[in-house]
């Protein structure tokens, strides 16, 4: 046997060793007076049923197993899936607001043309009839905001999905990323009808949102939106409430707590938040407050009956952004393609561009070189972290050249707080 080179070991108190192994992703609690105060001393273990929990974790694993290579298969695994396609569509890049933290460059009165509509159309038959093992397809509608403009681009090219995937026996999946502002009664029921679900928006508390998201006439939104959610989550539609917090709006979350506490039952088991940090607002030498911050919120939804997410739980290997998959493009309002939701829709960033017969030329071999970019570095390969991590995304990778530097520039500090912040999350949520 030897030691895996993803283990990590923390001492939570003067009692216990906590063992995290990132490619099994278990931990295991054991009396740290069982062996010493090394990772390479879990070789020297001699009690067998410790030995045996040890392997059940993967913190010990054979000789001959190239844990790097099991790695990349499972990247691979995921990554290269021929399971699913993953479409997003632009159907604007306008939107109705204009929130501060805003990566993107709003272009008014800008909308997807009947003829981008129809080569759309023309893809999902090339995705459906090429790729004979499909069992589903994921549309996702992005911006600008999607709901602008939605009976002429959204709601035509879900119909046209649906209908083409029922005669295939292929599983359909529709997701909006919305301010949720616009969404009327109407519409509720046709996504109700459609298998939809959304990623929606919160500021902070109605105050503090308000002020971020103000109508042209200085009246807020807050209201409308959280209502929207539960009206949505009655029908059924899950909603993820993304809470965009920066240490100015963070000390306002509970009060959303308290306004979706009123919900029904029946709504809020179709509701999860999520929090998370508006990028321009993170710094390093307040992120371990913040953590804190997080992980008391985090025990108030879950006292609450709430369903959160953080960063803490997620896993970037087998729960790979959509951009990391092969199977996966958006197509612009312009009938340019991307490969990342998270970067402006400019010319630089372009990967391709849609042709009149639904196919994708992608520029400069753009499709296998982000693929071959994810996992690439060496100072990935044998970082302790790297199956929950991944070697970041494809766009990150390609960003970050570097073969021996970490592009997150993580220490084995920031590592050790990672782990420990992601036992105590699932510890809260009663997961472990």
């Amino acid at each position: 046997m030897k030691a895996s080179l993803y283990n990590t070991i923390l001492f939570p108190d003067s009692q216990h060793a906590l063992i995290y192994n990132a490619l099994s992703d278990m931990f295991l609690a054991i009396n740290k007076d069982n062996f010493s105060f090394n990772v390479d001393d879990l070789l020297s273990v001699t009690d067998r049923n410790l030995i045996d929990k040890l392997i059940g974790v993967g913190a010990l694993v054979n000789k001959d197993i190239d844990e790097t290579a099991v790695l990349t298969d499972m990247i691979r695994e995921y990554d290269h899936s021929n399971d699913i396609f993953h479409l997003h569509i632009n159907p604007t890049l306008d939107c109705n607001f204009r929130c501060h933290y805003c990566y993107e460059s709003h272009l008014a009165g800008s909308r997807m043309k009947e003829d981008t509509i129809e080569s759309v159309k023309r893809l999902i038959d090339r995705v459906i009839s090429g790729i004979p093992s499909l069992k589903g397809f994921s549309l996702s509608f992005f911006g600008g905001e999607p709901l602008i403009g939605f009976g002429k681009v959204a709601r035509p090219l879900t119909e046209y999905l649906i209908d083409r995937c029922r005669e295939a026996g292929i599983d359909t999946g529709v997701h909006y990323t919305t301010n949720g502002y616009l969404i009327t009664d109407e519409m509720m029921e046709f996504f109700a009808k459609s298998d939809t679900s959304f990623q929606i928006t919160l500021d902070g508390h109605r105050d503090l949102h308000d002020t971020v998201r103000r109508k042209a006439d200085g009246s807020g939104s807050y209201d409308k939106i959280v209502s929207n959610i539960r009206k949505l989550a009655l029908r059924g539609c899950p909603v993820l409430v993304r809470i965009n917090f920066t240490k100015d709006n963070i000390h306002s979350v509970p009060a959303i707590i308290e306004d979706f506490k009123a919900f029904e039952d029946e709504a809020k088991k179709y509701i999860r938040f999520d929090l998370q940090q508006v990028w321009q607002d993170r710094d390093d030498e307040t992120k371990s407050d913040v953590d804190e911050e997080i992980l008391r919120l985090v025990r108030l939804f879950h006292v609450d009956g709430l369903n959160v997410t953080c960063s803490f739980g997620h896993d970037r290997v087998r729960n790979s952004c959509y951009g990391d998959k092969r199977h996966y493009a958006l197509v612009n309002y312009d009938g340019y393609v991307f490969r990342c939701t998270a970067r402006d829709f400019t010319e630089k960033n372009r990967a391709g561009v849609l042709k009149e017969d639904g196919s994708i030329e992608w520029f400069n071999n753009q499709l296998e070189c982000r693929l071959a970019a994810k996992f690439s570095k060496r100072v990935c390969h044998t970082c302790r972290i790297a199956p929950i991590c991944g070697g970041g995304c494809c766009q990150q990778a390609i960003e970050h050249t570097d073969p021996d530097k970490c592009m997150y520039g993580y220490t084995d500090k920031d590592m050790d707080r990672l782990i420990a912040n992601r036992f105590e999350y699932r510890f809260i949520q009663g997961k472990i």
